[in-house]
């Protein structure tokens, strides 16, 4: 039984959905823009930035594996699209703010889909109440 889409459902239903910016591209339209932020690298678990040759799967947007923070920017046929205040505000860090200008806010934007793959996995153990850590004893 896959109980991921409930989840989600009873997380859109209880959650108030933070305003949205749009914002329009300057000259293209009705295309998937990628935006990289190169001064944001992905880091490993020691906190450096990943070396330019360390193996990565593709990104399964766009096929190609980034090593810097990394927006996909699904344009409309008018340029257009709707991002999160914190997006917006990088996006204007970038030189040129990468061919942005304001649009306007959207009190109630659609939800956005990560595409992030699910692993499901069968339960080894369960414990049918809380288990109190001094209950917890080692061999």
């Amino acid at each position: 039984m896959n109980l991921i889409p409930e989840i989600i459902q009873r997380y859109r239903r209880s959650k108030k959905k933070a305003e949205g910016i749009r914002i329009r591209h300057k000259t293209l339209k009705s295309i998937l823009l990628v935006v990289r932020d190169q001064s944001r690298p992905l880091l490993t678990t020691d906190k450096k930035p990943l070396p330019p040759n360390f193996p990565l799967d593709p990104c399964s947007t766009c096929g190609v594996p980034h090593y810097v923070k990394t927006y996909h920017l699904p344009l409309d046929s008018e340029g257009t699209v709707i991002v999160s205040r914190t997006i917006y505000e990088r996006l204007q860090r970038l030189a040129d703010h990468a061919g942005f200008d304001f649009a306007n806010v959207v009190n109630n934007p659609p939800d956005q889909i990560l595409n992030i793959p699910i692993v499901e996995q069968k339960v080894i153990a369960f414990s049918p109440e809380r288990v109190r850590r001094d209950h917890i004893h080692a061999d």
